[in-house]
Order: C-alpha cells, then sequence, then structure tokens
C-alpha cells in the first residue's frame, strides 16, 4: 500500500535547502533541517525566482538596450529603458514577459531617430492590460 503525501513550503528570498530522508525502514519525510543521524539524507537546493527574473532580464538583454529605472517589486514592477531598434526592444517586451510569467504592458514609447536611442516605459504585473480586455471579442 503506498501513501502520498502533500508538502506545501514557504521560502522567502534566499536561496534554500529541502533535506529529503529516508529512515532505516523505508520511511520518507522532508524537512528544512538535516536528516535525523542515522538516515540517508539528500539535500535539494532550490532558489527563488523572485531575484530570478529581473536578474535574468538584466544579464540577457542585448547590449543595444540600456535599463535606466527599475521601480516597484514582486509581481508589480515598471521598467524604463531606452533602446536602439525596435526589433531590440520588442525582443526585451518578450523576454520580459517569458522570464516573469507575467503581463507586459507598454505604457510609453518614442522610436529611435537615426543615432539617437529610442525609449520605453513597460509595466509588468500579474494584472491583464484593460485596454486589451476590452478588445476582445464575443
Amino acid at each position: 500500500m503506498h501513501h502520498f503525501s502533500t508538502f506545501f513550503f514557504t521560502i522567502s528570498d534566499i536561496n534554500a535547502a529541502i533535506y529529503k530522508c529516508t529512515s532505516d525502514s523505508g520511511k520518507l519525510s522532508y524537512s528544512d533541517k538535516p536528516c535525523k543521524s542515522g538516515d540517508n539524507e539528500n539535500v535539494i537546493s532550490m532558489e527563488t525566482n523572485k531575484s530570478t527574473w529581473l536578474e535574468q532580464l538584466r544579464s540577457q538583454k542585448l547590449p543595444s538596450i540600456k535599463i535606466m529605472k527599475v521601480t516597484g517589486s514582486g509581481n508589480n514592477v515598471t521598467i524604463e529603458y531606452k533602446f536602439k531598434s525596435l526589433n531590440d526592444s520588442h525582443r526585451f517586451m518578450k523576454n520580459a514577459s517569458e522570464l516573469s510569467s507575467l503581463n507586459v504592458s507598454l505604457y510609453k514609447m518614442i522610436p529611435e531617430s537615426g543615432n539617437s536611442f529610442g525609449f520605453a516605459v513597460i509595466k509588468i504585473s500579474d494584472k491583464k492590460s484593460k485596454l486589451f480586455g476590452s478588445l476582445s471579442s464575443k
């Protein structure tokens, strides 16, 4: 007979470890603390994603994107940035959407002109855009 359990962990904005412990009798348990002496221990390292999506966006951006200002936190972030081409700006917005798994809305766009950079403001949020919600067909 198999027993199934569900475990819920709350992890703050730091790297965390979960200890998978197996006793001599085969009993399996999970904990945020090291296993009891004598138990077989496997450490599962977990990184939280709050620090990752914005850091990944910064590290994966094209050299032609210059992030000027980031405000907000969590599921409500605004990013102001400069770009060399509209294609680069679109790619940056797509990366923001994919990495954050949130909705990205364009608030302001000034296209590039000649040798000068363009400028854009995007909002990354768990809220859907009111504009696109009102445009849906019935």
